[in-house]
């Protein structure tokens, strides 16, 4: 009996043993899955936060995206080839792709929060801000979408991705805040007018000259080439006579087959530009004259010229009075851009930024 007991004791203790033993390795086996799944939680979502607003990991995605190009573009230029395998882990000049890519998204992030924030504090308030962007994304888009099955007129896209909806909304954020003189930097004064009409005065303010022509213009490629060559001889007869003292304008209406095709044009230094598109080439050549100078005949591509000027106002420059609206918004651009800038860098970061850097790597790296 004392042997069976024995026996009985020795094989309880083996079983025990085996399951404490199935025990641990299964504990061993669900802390392994969970560090994976915790590893792969961390490498799949990012965890930051800007003055206490926990930004999105799909909003973290976007505007990551807005800014690999950039950085592709910046490591091209130092030799860095897109096509090795390391493309995103590879050091130039002691930074990787993925260093500068998830500097520059949180950056432009900042700089997001910074005008969200700033419309915010001015009465333009914008439903959850910088993470409400996909929200209002949707809600523009669906009353699009309603008022283009209502039948009512759509202005614009009819319907926005998120890079278009974003420009769109912070082009809006910017007119509505630049738009109002008692908004934080956007009081401009004489002094400051005054300063950048002087300092942006031949650059933005000097006007065109004003110019008056007469000119030929004959596009023969669709005559007959008898005819195309008679007018081509009464073109040179005219260029034969007229000079300084002698105008086409005045010779022209001694060769009636050439009237059709002469324009005389006296245009003030402000309507210049509008011509530019139907004439371009007429006015290079007239822009090449002085007053009472013509061109020989010129043939290009089967249309014939003949220009003379007759006049030209030289040194036109917009009055300050009349570009005052145009520097006060200018102006208030740049202010605003400045104090996007300066708010932006004074925007509190909570977060790792090793844990960012793994992020963005991982997520450029599994594609």
């Amino acid at each position: 009996m004392k042997k069976q007991k024995q026996t009985t004791t020795v094989k309880s203790f083996s079983f025990r043993k085996k399951l404490a033993i199935g025990l641990a390795s299964g504990i061993l086996i669900i802390a392994f899955l969970l560090g994976i799944a915790i590893f792969l939680q961390q490498k799949t979502n990012i965890d930051i936060a800007l003055d206490g607003e926990k930004i999105s990991s799909d909003l973290f995605d976007k505007i990551m995206q807005q800014q690999v190009s950039d950085v592709v573009f910046e490591f091209n230029k130092m030799g860095l080839s897109t096509a090795g395998p390391e493309y995103w882990t590879t050091e130039v000049e002691g930074k990787t792709p993925a260093d500068s890519l998830a500097e520059s998204t949180l950056q432009r992030l900042m700089s997001l929060k910074a005008m969200y924030d700033m419309a915010e504090d001015t009465g333009t308030s914008m439903e959850n801000g910088i993470n409400g962007i996909e929200k209002r994304l949707q809600t523009e888009n669906q009353s699009r979408k309603d008022k283009r099955a209502q039948g009512q007129p759509v202005f614009g896209l009819s319907e926005f991705g998120f890079d278009t909806y974003l420009e769109y909304e912070l082009d809006w954020m910017e007119k509505q805040y630049c738009s109002n003189p008692q908004n934080p930097g956007m009081e401009i004064i004489q002094q400051d007018r005054e300063k950048y009409y002087t300092e942006n005065y031949e650059t933005r303010f000097k006007q065109n000259d004003g110019i008056s022509l007469s000119y030929l213009f004959i596009n023969t490629n669709e005559m007959e080439a008898e005819q195309a060559q008679k007018l081509k001889q009464q073109v040179q007869e005219l260029e034969n006579k007229i000079g300084a003292e002698v105008l086409l304008k005045d010779e022209i209406e001694q060769y009636p087959d050439l009237l059709e095709y002469f324009q005389h044009l006296d245009l003030e230094p402000a309507e210049v530009s509008a011509y530019v598109r139907s004439i371009g080439d007429v006015l290079d050549y007239a822009f090449d004259l002085e007053p009472g100078q013509n061109t020989s005949v010129i043939e290009e591509n089967g249309v014939l010229y003949l220009i003379q000027c007759t006049n030209r106002t030289y040194n036109n420059y917009l009055t300050l009075d009349e570009v005052s609206d145009s520097i006060n918004k200018t102006l208030r651009e740049e202010k605003y851009y400045q104090m996007v800038q300066e708010n932006a860098s004074k925007i509190q970061f909570s977060g790792d930024k090793q844990k960012v850097l793994d992020y963005v790597t991982y997520k450029m790296t599994q594609k």
